[in-house]
């Protein structure tokens, strides 16, 4: 299981650079665990929102 926060997804949803293809490779096929703000941390960080 892998723990995560709106460090690692923001990038790997909203970055289609080499930092987001990292995030992404990362977290592919894991079981992730994450605080349960992840949501609203994530969106606080997301441009446009």
């Amino acid at each position: 299981m892998l723990v995560v926060d709106a460090s690692v997804i923001a990038p790997a949803i909203a970055d289609g650079g080499p930092d987001g293809d990292a995030c992404r490779m990362r977290i592919k096929g894991q079981s992730l665990a994450a605080p349960d703000l992840l949501r609203l941390e994530t969106m606080s960080v997301l441009p446009g929102t």
